[in-house]
């Protein structure tokens, strides 16, 4: 059974309760490509990529095992319409999915070592894309058909865009862009809509 709600702080939740052994949980982010101004090209992938490396609470390496300790995993992508981060867990650690989830987005602090080092394999990522024609042809009729426009810009952005980016561009983009009133949680297994409530209600206050 599909149910909604929404907290006082303008989170979204939909809950699709089912009788199974995991959850499939996340977190949805109203910031992809097309949010994005001309000066930061890229920024809603970059930003993804870097929730992973330190918030307020966790390092990177406390972020990595969190879930991964208990069997679970954590992972994310970036649209040109939203940015989305979601976990897999036994339903015994859903509290664990929920509570990481909501910091990453929520509480990341994009430190600059980190992005010094992060920018190199986001760079690696681009370079791997364009030796796969198959995938970059839409890309290509994407920049042709909305030329001029934020959707008509490579998901991925430009590595000599990405090498100026500091914590202090990161943080303005997430301010804009990452507030609980913008974001959607979401979950699918043996867990209820109270159950959610109370947790995000935990995470997000």
């Amino acid at each position: 059974m599909i149910q909604t709600s929404q907290l006082p702080n303008g989170l979204r939740i939909v809950v699709d309760t089912q009788p199974a052994d995991v959850v499939h949980c996340g977190m949805v982010v109203g910031a992809g490509t097309r949010h994005e101004d001309e000066a930061d090209c890229g920024m809603a992938h970059f930003i993804e990529h870097m929730s992973f490396k330190g918030t307020a609470r966790r390092k990177a390496h406390h972020i990595a095992r969190y879930l991964e300790s208990v069997g679970g995993d954590l992972n994310a992508f970036t649209s040109k319409q939203e940015t989305v981060y979601y976990a897999t867990v036994l339903t015994a650690h859903f509290r664990r999915a929920a509570d990481v989830l909501c910091d990453i987005v929520l509480r990341s602090t994009y430190p600059q070592a980190e992005i010094d080092r992060e920018v190199d394999v986001i760079c690696d990522e681009i370079d791997s894309y364009r030796d796969a024609p198959a995938e970059l042809i839409f890309d290509e009729f994407e920049s042709l058909m909305f030329q001029g426009q934020p959707l008509g810009r490579d998901i991925l952005g430009t590595p000599q865009r990405l090498r100026q980016y500091r914590t202090a561009d990161a943080t303005r983009f997430a301010r804009r862009w990452y507030t609980p009133a913008r974001c959607t949680f979401y979950a699918v297994g043996n867990v209820t809509l109270s159950q959610v409530q109370n947790e995000l209600q935990r995470h997000t206050a």
